[in-house]
């Protein structure tokens, strides 16, 4: 029986591919080719974590280019266009119905915290959420630590958590944890790409409730 649902943020409430993949390309413009650009479809076949070496696949020499600068201009870009992005349409439908379930609602992200927090408060569903563990840096670095840490802190049993994400690193996670993963198909990877690694992937968060009874 399930009692904490976890959510990842980025691309699986909130729909922001464009506008990452916008900030994506105005790193890649500014530090490798000011004539190209990463396509959606390439973007969404191939993001993956960590960062970094997903950027090092795009061409990025950390060798020959600070890492921090690349980050500072990603977080910089994409804060200034954050309030473009949109909740998907279902999400706090969705957050309503859990939370009169009574289930605990937990964000694991890859996001820098303060970053996370100023989105929660600016899309008003900071109060759905009992617990928020996001990055301490701008890193996007693995949400496995901090998602081991806090069952270790909280006494949570893996088997009684249902992970919701939209990446292939979230079924590395998940994997990596011990908990079940439903994979949502409109974020940062191709609905395809995710079929390829998990059997449960959804159109429509309010799909999960399928697994919940």
């Amino acid at each position: 029986m399930y009692k904490y649902i976890i959510f990842d943020f980025n691309g699986t409430l909130l729909d922001d591919v464009i506008i990452s993949l916008d900030a994506l390309n105005f790193c890649y413009n500014k530090y490798i080719d000011k004539n190209n650009k990463i396509s959606l479809k390439d973007y969404l076949d191939k993001f993956s974590f960590p960062v970094g070496k997903y950027y090092e696949s795009l061409g990025f020499d950390f060798n020959k280019i600070n890492y921090d600068l690349v980050a500072n201009d990603f977080i910089d870009y994409y804060t200034s266009r954050f309030k473009e992005n949109k909740l998907y349409p279902e999400v706090k439908d969705v957050l309503n119905k859990l939370k009169k379930e009574n289930y605990k609602l937990i964000i694991l992200t890859a996001s820098y915290i303060k970053l996370i927090e100023k989105q929660l408060k600016y899309y008003q569903i900071e109060d759905y959420f009992d617990y928020l563990l996001a990055q301490k840096n701008k890193y996007a670095e693995s949400k496995v630590k901090m998602a081991l840490d806090f069952f270790k802190e909280k006494n949570i049993n893996p088997n009684q958590c249902l992970y919701i994400g939209d990446t292939l690193h979230d079924i590395e996670v998940a994997k990596e944890i011990g908990v079940k993963i439903i994979s949502f198909s409109k974020g940062h990877n191709s609905k395809e790409l995710l079929e390829t690694k998990n059997n449960n992937v959804i159109d429509n968060l309010m799909d999960i409730f399928k697994y919940l009874k």
